[in-house]
């Protein structure tokens, strides 16, 4: 009451004021009235900050964190540090982003790609690109005649793949319980747009983490620490840059299989989300024989761990197929987008509308300099160089390709401002060359190439040689190791030893050792040979692998043969590869003889490659086992069963095997049970299998699905015997080992063609590895070496090798050196010497290729 008897002649004296002063007096009290009511505001919005940012971090309000007890306060530093990291991570956001909550911005900040710009014509149709559409399902059904049709300016109208519901099915089950999913598909064909349009419906309103590329040490920290996750995606678009293996970039952290374990062992869900390309997977899983034992060794295990397939569930996506264009077309009515990209017939769907053609134009339409830099790049990428390219590295490497004459480097500092513009009308996501920036966004470290390109030019430069300039450049700019060392093992590949020792020796004297066994031996003294073997002979397995590898580097055939007739297995291999790669058949047969099962394998191989069947049946007939084992194998490649049924009939153990394993194939129990009447053991042993695996499938299923190997074999077997191609290729396509190796088995036995290749073709590998067997055995190698061209099949490339290796052709085989090939490169002074250059081959032993030659 005291107030207002205080406040009411106030008034009475403000109303009695001139009407201009009372203005004025308004004006001031307005503004403080607005003061007041942003302070407010403010207060407010700092406690929202405050309470949302609890939600993720740890020791926030609301928060769960469970600490480690005890001295040290290990879990407690974790969780300090996670938080540290989230924080960093999350900025002046007020939380983690949710899914389905949010237009294009958050779909641009998980790297969907942005399309191509609307025409004018289109602005009345487009709506705010941070608008939701809603409800979201509108872009899926036709919009009612009385809604407005509306366009979003960053993504084109979704067009439903085929393989969605597989991966709406998977995460609908991980919505429960967790999981990795992991797209596999070319560059622009529409992966991360399928995840960003499958995720946010079904995983709508979840949080998502999206590191920056190779940020793994976010993902390690968060899993390590204590404190509660929301529902919680993970977004790893480009997975292979998050992996330790070639694509890891200089200053990155990779995440671990245990990270990934930690993540889906989680009390609240978590969805893993990334996407690759089929040339990273088929690099990451990439396997090395050792030498010694001959066991298989993952050549990046680190990498191997976290696509193992027991945590990683794959789907593979291709461009769009007659269906999907189809759907595409009926919806170009409603976007001019979607009506420019089914219009185009020289490029799939996706990659129109991701800009592709305007990318190809750029580049094919570009200046000498321009092509130079991105030729450049490229080869830069293509030899193993994973850091960012800054313009100086460009330049000098550029000045090696035609049409780059000039005292300085101008040229090169414009071309590549031209080629990284996105300011033009139609530059949108057109940029062939990609700006790199540091953590801060303050400066520009370097380069990239975008994907599109880099996957084209990569495919089109395989045959092209690396200029001597190039090199040069590379390796006086290439600074950090790892990069380091892939160049110099691509330069050893490619028998160019000078670059690769110059790179070691920098290395070295900057205080660093590249791992770079495979030419180590041009760096010994004959001091230093003399103590390696030394150290072999005294017991040392490593230095035994090692002078071996010398021997052979160096063209030490007595030396190799001195160690092989101790018997000692990784000489008797190493030197049979050599005598074949020699094409010293009479020195292969005279191992063969003496019992060298090695020597054998080899002598069948060349055999085989240069189509001598009758020597092939000689080597059989005398007794060599190895001989009638790949003479039944190519008798079934051929479908030559009179033969093989002859020679089974014979008392042909081999032959036998190969019988008994078509029929089974073919499900023939008929002719099965004949040859077990007939006193045929092995028929007899694989019938009562068969009758066996012909009883309780659903049981046996079970076993297998839970993981028993043993059932997984029985299951498929049985499934082959009754000829269940569809059983069979389920189980394959869930990466079931056994299935894939009776189901190729299958395939072979009915000749069908066909659908080998489309396994091999869909990423099979043992697939096809037995194509490439086939190809040899049917003489066509046409399509041999198409396929060992398409660097698809590794199975493919090791045949054709092989092929060339055997019939001694040096000058294809050269090509192959130029790309890279090891195996081409460790025995093409051999091969030389097959045709009788024996001078040549020495001096590529000892110097390797001239740099142009």
């Amino acid at each position: 009451m005291l107030l207002l008897w205080q406040v009411v002649p106030e008034a009475t004296a403000f109303f009695r004021r001139p009407l201009d002063e009372q203005d004025q007096r308004a004006s001031v009290l307005s503004m403080i009235m607005n003061a007041i009511g942003l302070l407010v505001s403010l207060a407010g919005l700092v406690v929202s900050f405050r309470q949302a940012r609890g939600a993720v971090a740890p020791g926030g309000p609301g928060s769960t964190v469970e600490t480690a007890s005890g001295p040290g306060g290990g879990q407690e530093q974790r969780d300090r540090a996670a938080r540290d990291r989230l924080d960093a991570y999350l900025g002046p956001q007020s939380g983690l982003r949710r899914l389905g909550e949010e237009g294009a911005s958050l779909a641009l900040a998980l790297r969907v790609h942005q399309a191509i710009e609307l025409p004018p014509d289109a602005a009345a149709l487009v709506r705010d690109a941070d608008e939701r559409p809603f409800p979201r399902c509108r872009r899926r059904h036709p919009v009612p005649a009385t809604e407005p049709a509306t366009l979003d300016p960053v993504l084109p109208t979704w067009v439903a793949r085929e393989q969605e519901p597989r991966v709406r099915e998977f995460l609908t089950k991980a919505r429960q319980s967790g999981g990795f999913l992991v797209l596999v598909g070319d560059s622009s064909v529409g992966k991360t747009r399928m995840l960003y349009e499958t995720a946010s419906t079904v995983l709508d309103g979840w949080a998502v983490l999206a590191p920056a590329l190779g940020d793994g040490g976010l993902l390690n920290l968060t899993a390590t620490a204590r404190f509660e996750l929301p529902p919680l995606a993970v977004w790893l678009d480009e997975l292979h840059r998050f992996l330790d293996g070639p694509y890891l970039a200089p200053g990155s952290t990779p995440i671990t299989a245990e990270t990934i374990r930690l993540l889906l062992d989680r009390p609240t869900p978590v969805v893993i989300l990334g996407t690759m390309w089929p040339e990273h997977v088929q690099t990451l899983r990439a396997v090395d024989t050792e030498l010694v034992t001959r066991q298989q060794r993952p050549r990046h295990p680190a990498a191997l761990d976290v696509l193992d397939h027991r945590l990683c569930h794959t789907v593979t996506l291709g461009g769009f197929s007659a269906g999907e264009r189809a759907a595409a077309e009926a919806l170009a009515d409603a976007d001019p987008r979607l009506a420019v990209a089914v219009a185009d017939r020289h490029f799939n769907v996706t990659e129109a509308l991701a800009g592709a053609p305007e990318i190809m134009r750029r580049y094919e339409q570009g200046t000498p300099s321009q092509q130079a830099i991105l030729h450049a790049a490229v080869d830069a990428r293509r030899l193993g160089v994973q850091a960012p390219l800054a313009i100086e590295l460009l330049a000098a490497a550029a000045r090696g390709h035609p049409g780059i004459v000039s005292p300085d480097d101008d040229w090169a500092t414009a071309a590549v401002h031209e080629l990284s513009r996105r300011t033009g009308p139609t530059d949108r996501s057109t940029a062939p060359l990609l700006l790199v920036a540091d953590p801060a966004r303050r400066t520009v470290v370097g380069y990239d190439v975008a994907d599109y390109l880099l996957q084209r030019l990569t495919e089109s430069r395989r045959d092209q040689r690396v200029p001597a300039v190039t090199w040069e450049a590379l390796v006086a700019h290439v600074t950090d190791p790892h990069d380091a060392e892939r160049l110099a093992r691509s330069a050893h590949d490619r028998l160019l030893y000078g670059y690769a020792v110059s790179i070691f020796w920098r290395a070295f004297r900057a205080g660093r050792l590249l791992e770079l066994d495979d030419f180590s031996g041009l760096l010994l003294t004959p001091e230093q040979l003399e103590i390696l073997r030394r150290e072999a002979d005294y017991g040392d397995p490593d230095a035994y692998s090692q002078l071996i590898r010398v021997l052979v580097a160096r063209g030490d055939v007595e030396g190799l043969r001195l160690y092989a007739d101790s018997n000692e297995y990784s000489a008797r291999s190493r030197l049979a590869a050599v005598l074949a790669a020699r094409g010293d058949l009479v020195g292969l047969g005279s191992r063969a003889d003496a019992g060298d099962d090695l020597a054998a394998e080899e002598l069948a191989e060349v055999l085989i490659a240069r189509g001598d069947l009758d020597g092939l049946r000689s080597r059989a007939e005398s007794g060599d086992e190895r001989a009638g084992q790949r003479l039944a194998e190519v008798l079934v490649a051929k479908g030559d069963l009179d033969e093989l049924r002859a020679r089974a009939d014979a008392g042909d153990r081999a032959a036998q095997q190969q019988l008994t394993k078509l029929l089974v194939a073919r499900g023939d129990l008929v002719g099965l049970r004949s040859r077990a009447d007939a006193g045929d053991d092995l028929a007899a042993a694989k019938l009562a299998e068969v009758l066996v695996a012909q009883g309780d499938l659903d049981g046996l299923r079970a076993r297998a699905e839970s993981g028993d190997r043993d059932a997984q074999w029985q299951l498929a077997e049985a499934l082959t015997a009754q000829g269940d191609l569809d059983g069979l290729v389920a189980l394959a396509d869930a990466d079931d080992h056994a299935a894939r190796t009776w189901l190729v088995e299958l395939l072979v036995a009915r000749g069908d063609l066909v659908g080998l290749r489309s396994r091999a073709d869909a990423g099979d590998g043992w697939a096809a590895a037995k194509l490439a067997r086939v190809l040899v055995a049917r003489d066509e190698l046409d399509e041999l070496r198409a396929r060992a061209d398409s660097g698809e099949s590794n199975g493919a490339r090791l045949q054709w090798l092989k092929v060339l290796i055997a019939r001694g052709d040096a000058d294809e085989l050269r090509l192959w050196v130029d790309r890279g090939a090891h195996y081409a490169s460790e025995y093409f002074a051999y091969v030389l010497e097959q045709r009788g250059d024996v001078r040549k081959a020495q001096q590529v032993r000892q110097f390797g290729l001239p740099l142009d030659a």
